[in-house]
């Protein structure tokens, strides 16, 4: 069997791909305390199960990377060894188990945490502001990222009750496509002028940017 070098073993690969392709390999490598033996023989089907083991159980490395992982290094080493993974099923049997990753939902900010943060008087200034703003806007609209970057300034009205916000739902709500939020002003149960906040913000978008229409983070 003709074994290449590692250089020589990705020129099959698309130059802007090779980089990855070599960078999977070395860490294959790195981590094999044997690894000058492969100058003369491909790994053992042991040793890339070790590894990969190690990916899932150490790392954390979530099932699909883990598959990118397996096809760049098969690759290298079908240019390296003119072999296959294929020829090792246990691999794949095992990345198989790992398809099932299971999915830890995001904290979520409590009520207390939010007030905290907006009424904290040490984070001042416009670079402060337009973070609390978001906060805000995110905490009482439910809004996803994609959902407050998409807010727009002609569709916020105040009222005595605080700020009403309209907006359109990402695609795949399964909910109506358009929806309307309030930000409060302060009440008996609550100090904390949210919509003052949020006021706030709009009046130095409007009157020191002099913008009226479009994405309010955008334009500021």
């Amino acid at each position: 069997m003709e074994i290449h070098d590692d250089n020589t073993a990705v020129e099959g690969i698309k130059e802007k791909s090779r980089p990855a392709y070599i960078k999977a390999w070395a860490k294959f490598r790195l981590f094999q305390e044997n690894s000058v033996e492969f100058e003369t023989r491909i790994p053992t089907e042991q040793e890339f199960l070790i590894y990969f083991r190690h990916l899932r159980t150490e790392k954390g490395m979530a099932s699909s990377t883990m598959w990118t992982t397996y096809s760049m290094i098969n690759s290298t080493i079908k240019g390296k060894y003119g072999s296959s993974l294929k020829f090792f099923p246990r691999i794949t049997s095992l990345l198989k188990s790992y398809d099932t990753d299971i999915k830890h939902k995001a904290d979520i900010f409590s009520t207390d945490e939010v007030q905290i943060f907006v009424n904290n008087k040490a984070l001042s200034g416009s670079y402060w502001l337009v973070r609390k703003v978001v906060v805000v806007l995110a905490f009482f609209g439910g809004l996803r990222h994609c959902e407050s970057m998409n807010l727009v300034l002609e569709r916020f009205s105040s009222t005595k009750e605080g700020v009403y916000v309209m907006h359109e739902r990402a695609k795949q709500r399964s909910d109506k496509q358009n929806s309307k939020f309030l930000i409060p002003r302060a009440t008996a149960e609550s100090d904390t002028d949210y919509a003052g906040i949020v006021e706030s913000y709009l009046s130095q978008v409007k009157d020191d940017l002099g913008k009226y229409t479009g994405m309010i983070f955008i334009c500021c």
